[in-house]
């Protein structure tokens, strides 16, 4: 009985969002309201995250790598992240490098990318071999995050760097980065 209560609750405070989403005005509706981005982020698009001017790290500088394990990941490759490279900008977007080594061969790839909590997307800026220097992508386009992809990374970093919507302060991320922690924990339960 409570089971069927609950989901009769959930369905109508379900149709009643909908139904306003259907008959708002699209755009902006003058009190600074944007329905068409809440319209298209229900729909499955979310906005395309604002970004404050950024400085890729020299690649000869990228050091204090972290191995970082995750369960999609092709066990012939190492993944590595620079602690030294991460960095949580005035936009609030986590940017960081990872490193994929093989087993087999000396060519390691690296690779530049920036992590949005606020939507849970990702974007790769460049890529580079540790024997060169960056090379900047020429996609601009900002991806979900995800954890059901071989090598999907960035859905299980999401874990590491974010809050809800907000990436966890700088100092936190680096030094609990790769550490398991309990359902209760919090790095840093400040309100911000």
């Amino acid at each position: 009985m409570r089971l069927a209560l609950l989901t009769l609750i959930m369905c109508a405070s379900t149709t009643s969002v909908v139904f306003a989403l259907e008959n708002a005005p699209t755009g902006n509706s003058g009190d600074g309201s944007n329905l068409k981005e809440i319209r298209e982020w229900v729909d499955g698009k979310p906005p395309v995250p604002t970004e404050a001017a950024f400085t890729l790290p020299s690649v000869a500088n990228l050091g204090n790598w972290s191995v970082f394990h995750f369960p999609q990941q092709n066990i012939k490759n190492t993944f590595m992240i620079s602690l030294d490279s991460i960095s949580v900008g005035s936009d609030n977007i986590v940017r960081y490098a990872m490193a994929i080594k093989p087993a087999e061969g000396n060519v390691t790839t690296l690779i530049y990318e920036g992590l949005d909590c606020e939507t849970n997307q990702y974007r790769r800026y460049a890529s580079s071999t540790s024997k060169s220097e960056w090379r900047e992508l020429s996609s601009k386009d900002w991806k979900p995050n995800r954890k059901n992809g071989h090598n999907a990374w960035q859905g299980y970093l999401a874990d590491e760097f974010c809050t809800l919507s907000s990436p966890h302060k700088l100092e936190s991320i680096k030094k609990n980065f790769g550490k398991p922690i309990q359902q209760s924990e919090c790095y840093d339960c400040q309100v911000k």
